[in-house]
């Protein structure tokens, strides 16, 4: 169950990137779209997940890989395992890049707690 959640949100992360309507500081849309339906518009959009995930070993994440490639057949999921410390410093470069808009990456898990009231109190969290 927890792995067919992390699995939709990936799904749901990647489908709502392309939207160039939707911003960081628009309020949240509600999901009503199958994990079916989020598949197919997904693989319709190139197929590609980007994922920064909190971690140590660069292949500490490689069984997240099998298991959403094996679901998802037609899907790739790039996923960069590094220190949160180091993803958090990098979500700041490309919000100050971008001025709080859309990031490189489609989704990212971190244990680095201390900066989402930050990043929410710069309209940079869906």
């Amino acid at each position: 169950m927890y792995l067919s959640s992390v699995i939709l949100a990936f799904l749901a992360s990647k489908a709502l990137s392309y939207d160039t309507s939707l911003g960081f500081n628009t309020p949240q849309a509600n999901e009503d779209r199958t994990i079916d339906e989020i598949y197919q518009a997904a693989l319709a959009e190139g197929g590609v997940v980007t994922c920064w995930h909190g971690g140590d070993e660069v292949t500490q994440q490689d069984g997240l890989k099998r298991a959403f490639e094996t679901r998802f057949p037609g899907m790739t999921l790039n996923i960069t395992v590094n220190r949160s410390k180091y993803h958090s410093v990098n979500v700041d470069r490309q919000l100050a890049r971008s001025g709080g808009g859309p990031l490189d990456v489609d989704t990212i898990i971190l244990q680095a707690l201390q900066d989402y009231p930050r990043w929410d109190a710069q309209g940079a969290l869906l």
